[in-house]
């Protein structure tokens, strides 16, 4: 889908979705030897006359007209030999993925009406039941070798600013090991988790007498400085509503051990900036130290009974070093020192505290 996932890098080529040019690839199947081709007709149909009154309307009406023609035109090259099967889908198009369900239902309806062509496709009994024992055979028999053989390398590509030799220093499966499917989700799952790629997945490959095992990401476009904007809003019902701005930094793998330089900005009621350089000791994720700067500044009031009498602006300026671990996947332990040293200053109100 263009503009929501991002092209896939092969051969040296960006690759993206291909419905503006051949949505429907009759030819490309044939290119790869098909004899006869089980086509599916999914394009979205044209919009009415009363979906055409904005610019939204009008695009989407090009853009699916612009489909219409190139499967139209491989619809023509369909032969004696092939199948055409057409859902009536009714209104669901390409991103009404809530009405999944239903898609498969009128999907299979429109199979079951074409069983009649379908069928001459058919195995015996017989036949099918010796071809999926001969299938399942080899697949288990290429699991049992995977099981058995190590892998002789195990890489991570793609990445323009993070250090292959730092990831790969974290992952569960190891080359020299056996493939073990568990740990290849466990790192996808990690990778995915860092928020630094858009995408993540693997392959395994032959490299020289043996195979390896390459995870392959990508970088998320607008890395590696990444933003987040937040808006606070508070209030007791009375007479107190708070109002922040908040604003998170963070620029991952300053370095070949992946330091991470991390910064958060609030302005409004409390205004804050904590600053702090997240330093591992070693490529593994194991030892790494934290010092940070962090400025606060915040309304107190003091009350005689129930009434507001002043009100002061407390301001904490604080720097200090941490040493932590991180805890599996739960968060980090840290042991830290401090120093920091702490002001108020009037607002409302004259008395001196």
């Amino acid at each position: 889908m263009p503009g929501v996932f991002p092209p896939i890098e092969v051969q040296g080529a960006l690759l993206g979705d291909g419905g503006l040019v051949d949505n429907m690839p009759i030819d490309v199947a044939r290119a790869m030897g098909a004899q006869a081709v089980i086509a599916v007709n999914i394009s979205t149909p044209l919009s009415s006359r009363e979906a055409l009154g904005s610019i939204v309307g009008v695009t989407g009406q090009m853009i699916n007209i612009l489909m219409e023609q190139n499967v139209t035109s491989q619809i023509k090259t369909l032969t004696a030999a092939d199948v055409l099967i057409t859902p009536d889908l009714g209104s669901i198009s390409s991103v009404d993925f809530d009405k999944g369900e239903q898609a498969l239902r009128d999907g299979y309806a429109a199979t079951m009406a074409a069983a009649p062509q379908l069928e001459r496709y058919a195995l015996s009994e017989q036949a099918y039941r010796a071809w999926r024992i001969r299938v399942d055979t080899h697949a288990q028999e290429l699991v049992a070798g995977l099981a058995q053989r190590p892998l002789v390398a195990v890489r991570v590509e793609g990445s323009a600013w993070a250090p292959g030799a730092t990831l790969e220093a974290n992952l569960s499966q190891k080359a020299g090991q056996p493939l073990r499917y568990a740990d290849v989700h466990r790192d996808l799952d990690w990778l995915a988790g860092l928020g630094d790629f858009s995408r993540v997945d693997y392959r395994l490959v032959r490299d020289g007498e043996g195979d390896a095992l390459d995870y392959r990401v990508t970088d998320k476009p607008w890395g590696p400085n990444f933003l987040r904007f937040g808006l606070g809003l508070s209030t007791d019902l009375r007479n107190q509503t708070r109002f922040e701005l908040q604003l998170i930094q963070r620029r991952p793998w300053l370095n070949s051990l992946g330091g991470e330089w991390r910064n958060f900005v609030q302005l409004g009621w409390e205004n804050r900036w904590t600053s702090e350089l997240y330093q591992p000791l070693n490529r593994v994720d194991s030892v790494f130290l934290a010092p940070y700067l962090d400025l606060d500044s915040h309304p107190i009031d003091v009350y005689a009974g129930n009434q507001p009498i002043d009100r002061y602006r407390l301001t904490t300026s604080r720097v200090g070093l941490d040493v932590g671990t991180p805890v599996s996947d739960y968060g980090e332990l840290r042991l830290g020192y401090s120093l920091a040293q702490i002001s108020a200053n009037t607002i409302l109100g004259a008395s001196n505290l």
